[in-house]
């Protein structure tokens, strides 16, 4: 019953909660209230409560109660009327501040030695008092409880006026297998559930927030509703409580097919009972931590569990538990990579370094020693900077030495196996601005981290030679300073200080540029490419409940740093991907979210991102020419044709640019989007009609660059030249090239060395490309 957890006391006029763990609605409340002042006892005192509708409600004729009863209820709002000029909210400064009791309750207050009202509540972590006193208090007063033990300081004057609870319930389809733990956002803060009550437990909620103190609107009494869980698709809603009442707040998340690798490794040991059941949540007995199963290997009475959305920090030799079963002690901390041993001559120690013969480190989290062989949980030293964060990210080899910086030695047994806590090599910059400079000494790597003077520190995104672009800036400050690539070494002297800015732009091969405000470096610059399957779970796992990760967003020119938990969009005004706040990924496809791009990647991978005006971009499709069951030595060429011969007239040289000498060969036209990134030109005289061959390093709209050799003559606008798809000798069984995708093209594929006939076949290449196995016949006249 109501009666047994709360409380009244008429004197200081208070309705607060006693003792229990039961919710309420608040008609619950306001029906025992009724109940209790409709007595004879009670006809000489005010009553508590109004009803303006069966979910409406107002605290009335100066009667208070606390932020923290309020937590006990739901289905319904609360209003108050009778604060303003009568309740005195105070908040002190932390210097000097000595917590208040529960038994500070109802004591006078004491500003400056003078009793002014009692202490109606209190709030130690924001050090706020609630006062019954019509008078206001002073700043820098001197604030003490008589017989009490609360004193501080007032920081700022106090203030009064009309509070607002709004009630806020959510509903739709939220997974269940385990359903999220509902957060909510308020003033860039999130509010810390009660989750220990049932009407803010997993799943759905049904809460009271406070919107309204002291007839201030908090943050105008706007809201964000998160659904995060860590293997869901996300959700999220934004909701104006400013009208208090009772507030539906709409959520949808389900399992998501493609996050299903786990967070973190734990080990365990001194099992009582297995863990079994998969999506259950595990917590750590001291710690409280808690975690959801991903996987379980049981070795009998020691295992290694995967998780995945850890809230809190588990602690090594605590109990661990289930929610539907399991019980075992904590053998170490959680990790991000799990490896096998065996051949062990030296015993390992926890927090030491493991290093490999291949070059592969790793902190020893947890580790389980079982004499001569055993199995340790690992993790990425992300405090390391520059190229020696380069072997954290590197594999440990199956059968390759093992040693800690101790007196562990062992041999591996199996390759290392990492999790998605430990793709700290994906680097996500949010762009915040540009600087001049002077020139650079070395060269700057794109997506490295820079620092500057004193301990600042950014991420380069680019650099034009006078002009620098950079991301994560934690301070703006950049004239005078001299800027230093943790990578490269690199280093430049800026000339003004960060000039704002939340985009920049980027372009696919041979395609124009258009802005883009989040720059993801995949992890290229420090050991191999990620997939976008595994980037993709790194955006879900930065951006899940609980993260603290840091966005550098900017809001209205100002570098903004958002919790990765409260990240909705790149920039004001943008399309939010609610799924997946950073782009999302379905049949083997990443799908950017607004002003997303990825660079660094694995090869082979298929992706589309939308620029910061939210156009879709794709880069143009990837094909491969090959040709096959050739050896070492054999000259290969693919050549274009037209009519069915080969098409030496290709393209027409510029009439004045190509003179001898140069090292770059221009033409009329722009050239076509196929024409592979390197390779042969072949430029004929169409005078002499004498051809020479050039390699060529790369091109762009009409020039060829990097000639080799040289030009050997002067080309007018009447010579012509031609680009073999390929046009190589074969180091080994095949010669292949990859280029873009631009239209069907009609080829001549040639494979010729003295000793075999000549072979050569006509083709097409298509959108897949083109595959041609040559047939090498002997040719039994030609002397060898």
């Amino acid at each position: 019953m109501i009666s047994d957890d709360f409380s009244i006391h008429y004197t200081d006029k208070r309705v607060y909660h006693s003792s229990g763990t039961t919710v309420y609605d608040v008609n619950d409340l306001y029906s025992w209230l009724m109940d209790i002042f409709d007595e004879l006892d009670q006809m000489d005192d005010p009553v508590p409560m109004s009803a303006q509708t069966p979910t409406e409600y107002t605290m009335i004729n100066e009667w208070f109660i606390d932020d923290e009863s309020v937590k006990y209820l739901k289905n319904g709002a609360i209003k108050t009327s009778g604060y303003n000029g009568k309740i005195q909210v105070l908040e002190l400064l932390e210097s000097g501040y000595t917590n208040c009791v529960a038994g500070d309750i109802g004591k006078q207050v004491k500003d400056d030695t003078v009793e002014i009202g009692v202490l109606l509540a209190y709030n130690n972590l924001t050090r706020k008092w609630w006062v019954r006193s019509a008078s206001t208090i002073a700043d820098a007063s001197a604030m003490t409880i008589t017989d009490g033990t609360g004193a501080g300081t007032a920081d700022g004057a106090s203030v009064t006026g009309e509070d607002l609870f709004a009630n806020v319930y959510t509903l739709g389809t939220i997974e269940s297998l385990p359903y999220p733990q509902v957060y909510i956002f308020q003033g860039g803060e999130s509010i810390v559930e009660w989750s220990e009550l049932t009407n803010w437990d997993r799943g759905h909620i049904d809460v009271l927030i406070k919107v309204k103190e002291a007839g201030v609107e908090i943050d105008g009494a706007i809201i964000t509703v998160f659904a995060r869980q860590s293997g869901d698709l996300y959700d999220n809603f934004e909701i104006d409580l400013s009208a208090g009442g009772r507030n539906a707040v709409p959520l949808s998340s389900a399992d998501d097919l493609n996050e299903n690798t786990g967070d973190y490794y734990l080990l365990y040991d001194a099992e009582v009972t297995a863990f079994t059941t998969l999506g259950q949540i595990i917590t750590g007995g001291t710690s409280g931590a808690t975690a959801e199963l991903v996987a379980a290997t049981d070795w009998g009475p020691t295992g290694v569990l995967t998780l995945r959305g850890v809230k809190g920090t588990f602690q090594d030799n605590e109990t661990i538990t289930g929610s539907t079963e399991g019980s075992a002690t904590v053998n170490g901390t959680v990790g991000d990579t799990y490896l096998a041993y065996d051949v062990e001559t030296g015993a390992f120690t926890v927090g030491n370094v493991v290093t490999s013969t291949s070059g592969a480190k790793r902190i020893l989290r947890g580790l389980q020693d079982d004499g001569t062989s055993g199995r340790m949980v690992l993790q990425v030293d992300i405090t390391q900077t520059g190229s020696n964060r380069d072997p954290y990210y590197k594999v440990f080899q199956d059968n390759e030495a093992i040693t800690d910086t101790g007196t562990g030695s062992a041999t591996a047994d199996g390759v290392s196996i990492t999790v998605v806590s430990g793709f700290s090599d994906i680097t996500i910059s949010f762009v915040n601005g540009t600087a001049t400079k002077g020139s650079t000494t070395g060269t700057f790597i794109e997506g490295e981290r820079v620092t500057w003077p004193t301990g600042q520190s950014g991420i380069l995104l680019k650099d034009t030679g006078s002009v620098i672009t950079l991301g994560n800036c934690t301070d703006t400050v950049l004239n005078t300073k001299t800027i230093t690539g943790d990578i490269s070494g690199a280093t430049c002297a800026c000339s003004q200080d960060l000039q704002s800015a939340h985009s920049m732009d980027k372009a696919f091969e041979q395609q124009s540029v258009y802005p883009y405000d989040v720059i993801v470096e995949a992890g290229e610059i420090y050991a191999a490419g990620r997939t976008l399957a595994q980037v993709y779970e790194y955006f879900k796992f930065i951006t899940q409940e609980d993260s603290a990760f840091e966005m550098y967003t900017v809001v209205s020119a100002v570098v903004t740093i958002l919790d990765g938990e409260e990240y909705i969009i790149a920039y004001t005004g943008y399309t939010p991907a609610k799924s997946a706040p950073l782009g999302t990924f379905a049949g083997g496809k990443y799908f950017g979210a607004q002003g997303v791009w990825i660079g660094g990647m694995a090869s082979g991978q298929s992706y589309q991102y939308a620029d910061s005006n939210g156009t879709i971009r794709q880069p143009y499709a990837s094909i491969t020419v090959k040709v096959t069951s050739v050896v070492s030595g054999d000259r290969v060429a693919v050549f274009r044709t037209s009519t069915g011969v080969i098409d030496k007239a290709m393209y027409s040289s510029h009439a004045t640019e190509n003179t001898s000498t140069k090292t770059t060969f221009e033409v009329q036209e722009a050239l076509a989007v196929d024409t592979p990134s390197v390779g042969i030109i072949r430029i004929i005289d169409m005078g002499t009609l004498v051809e020479q061959r050039h390699s060529y390093a790369s091109w762009t709209g009409k020039i060829f660059s990097g000639l080799s050799p040289a030009l050997q003559q002067d080309y007018d606008g009447d010579d012509k030249c031609y680009i073999p798809f390929i046009d190589a000798e074969a180091a080994t069984t095949y010669v292949e090239k990859v280029v873009l995708y631009a239209a069907d093209r009609a080829v001549l594929v040639r494979v010729r060395k003295k000793g075999i006939l000549p072979f050569e076949t006509p083709g097409t290449v298509g959108t897949a490309g083109l595959i041609v196995a040559a047939i090498r016949t002997a040719d039994g006249i030609v002397t060898i």
